[in-house]
């Protein structure tokens, strides 16, 4: 719940501002935002206030005037709320809906304007004041740069529709001179019919002896059809020289790039500065956890750990201006390779990442037809899995574990041609795809009691024992411990009495023919596996323990 302000104050009555103003904020917010500025600034441009209701562009396209202001406003909004408020509340009112989202967006707008007119906006659940956070003078900056344009493009949109109404015309005049040619031809082809039928009556009673020779001589086939040729001859050259000029004039209009009118609009900056200030912010963060020793990048823990952020380090401002730009494709590389550089600083940096709303946008990126952000979202989703193993239940709905399987499968194919070639940005990604999938088996025999979900279980489960046996023999070794790890830790640890079975069978040489057994869970639901498949994954393990690299096998022989 929202209103406009506390029991003992009164709605202002400036005829210059909005008869609800709390109403306008809430439903239109860049409007008011611009109307704001120029009530405060009214000096300090040329604009106004019936000219900002004609700022070009809409809400939806971010190219245009409008659309920017209204993404910049967004983020601004959302970056505020995520610093003044607590983290769980943050997560309720702008994670859960995106329509209560919007709305308290809308709302802390509305605190900034109307308690300059010393109104307080109340809501339920309450949120802190934010009147005087800094970035509401990027706000205003942004404003201003956008206005500054304003009579410009005002201008130049005036002379693009003069010149599209001039084209218009043009073409309507064409169009006209079309049909009167039309009606013209329609109207001689109507009279050389009357004269025809008019001269074989007369060839019928009165004879050939008894017609004029002109009428005659008009009815001469050769000449008829000459002068006809002549006479459309001349039609279609006079009607294709008034189509070539008409289409001509047109077209040179129609193509023209109108040089000197139309110079476009000059995109903000603010994105680009926040991409940089977040760069620096990261370069400071690594500096000082290196200088403090504060490395905690190799600690795994739960979801419900604190946030917080080490007592050396200023907590990130710019992590939800970062879940903006993740939605554009001009700035989404710059922003998953410096998401991926912040998760690997720590547990609480990838909690805060999952808190922020990245982990969906992430999942969906895992299917991306570009390489590069393909390979970053992987690397960035098993650090956040690492974290909280719970995400394997969305990764399934999503579709992610399938994409997963997909980029494993075509890289290890790709590395058997080209392992040469590869680099060792490959081999993090490979071993991270690795360890995913790994902590995905961990979760299957939970996710199996969901019946809808029993047959993408048993699909992801076949599918991820192959790649296991594959990627045994990679040459990295990076990718061979991670396999290691996840077979022992865990494919044998979720099936321990299929384990311990492949074990003594192996040992004491009986293979049998193959047959299926199942784990017994909880419930009546059970995942099923081959003995050949777990007796496959044991002589993997142990072949691994014999790896010349000793990393590898050590790891191997501890599993």
């Amino acid at each position: 719940m929202d209103v406009a302000c506390a029991q003992s104050e009164t709605l202002p009555t400036n005829p210059e501002l909005p008869a609800d103003l709390f109403t306008a904020c809430m439903t239109t917010p860049v409007k008011a935002a611009v109307r704001f500025w120029i009530n405060r600034n009214p000096h300090a441009t040329k604009v106004t206030l019936e000219m900002c209701d004609q700022i070009p562009g809409t809400l939806k396209d971010r190219s245009t005037p409008l659309g920017e202001l209204c993404w910049i406003l967004t983020a601004i909004t959302d970056t505020i709320a995520w610093c003044t408020l607590p983290r769980s509340l943050f997560h309720k009112l702008f994670r859960e809906d995106a329509t209560v989202a919007s709305l308290f967006r809308n709302f802390i707008l509305a605190n900034r304007i109307l308690r300059h007119y010393n109104m307080r906006p109340q809501s339920r659940p309450a949120i802190p004041a934010s009147h005087t956070h800094p970035l509401w003078e990027s706000l205003d900056y942004e404003i201003d740069m956008c206005l500054k344009q304003l009579p410009r493009l005002l201008k130049e949109q005036h002379k693009r529709r003069q010149h599209e109404d001039k084209i218009k015309r043009s073409e309507e005049e064409r169009r006209i001179r079309a049909n009167k040619r039309k009606q013209r031809q329609s109207k001689s082809k109507s009279t050389d019919i009357e004269d025809l039928l008019d001269g074989i009556n007369m060839l019928k009673f009165n004879g050939p002896q008894k017609i004029p020779l002109e009428i005659a001589s008009s009815f001469n086939p050769w000449s008829s059809r000459n002068n006809r040729h002549r006479s459309n001859t001349f039609d279609s050259d006079e009607s294709s020289s008034e189509s070539s000029s008409d289409s001509d004039g047109a077209g040179d209009m129609r193509h023209s790039q109108y040089t000197g009118l139309v110079t476009g609009y000059i995109p903000s900056s603010f994105f680009v500065n926040q991409l940089r200030a977040f760069e620096i912010w990261l370069q400071q963060a690594a500096a000082s956890m290196t200088l403090f020793g504060a490395d905690q990048s190799a600690t795994k823990l739960p979801a419900s750990t604190s946030t917080c952020v080490p007592s050396f380090l200023e907590p990130p401002e710019q992590l939800p201006i970062m879940l903006q730009l993740i939605l554009s494709q001009t700035h989404r590389l710059s922003v998953l390779v410096l998401l991926y550089r912040f998760v690997n600083l720590g547990p609480w940096a990838a909690n805060m990442t999952l808190l922020v709303g990245f982990f969906t946008y992430l999942t969906k990126l895992l299917s991306s037809s570009t390489v590069e952000i393909q390979e970053l979202s992987i690397l960035i989703w098993a650090r956040l899995i690492a974290i909280d193993p719970s995400l394997s239940d969305d990764l399934l709905k999503e579709d992610g574990a399938q994409c997963l399987i997909a980029y494993l499968a075509k890289a290890s194919q790709a590395r058997d041609l080209h392992s040469s070639e590869k680099t060792r940005m490959s081999d993090s990604i490979v071993s991270a795809s690795v360890y995913a999938l790994g902590t995905l088996i961990k979760d299957l025999a939970l996710l199996s009691n969901n019946s809808d979900m029993r047959a993408t279980v048993l699909n992801v489960e076949r599918q991820i024992y192959a790649l296991l046996l594959q990627a045994a023999s990679d040459a990295s070794p990076m990718v061979r411990r991670e396999v290691a790890c996840v077979i022992g830790s865990s494919v044998f640890a979720s099936y321990m009495p299929q384990a311990i079975e492949a074990v003594a069978r192996v040992i004491s040489k009986e293979l049998r023919e193959h047959r299926r057994i199942s784990l017994q869970m909880d419930s009546d639901m059970a995942i099923e596996i081959t003995q050949e498949m777990m007796i496959r994954l044991y002589k993997v393990l142990l072949k691994l323990s014999t790896d010349g690299h000793p990393d590898v096998a050590l790891i191997a022989r501890e599993t």
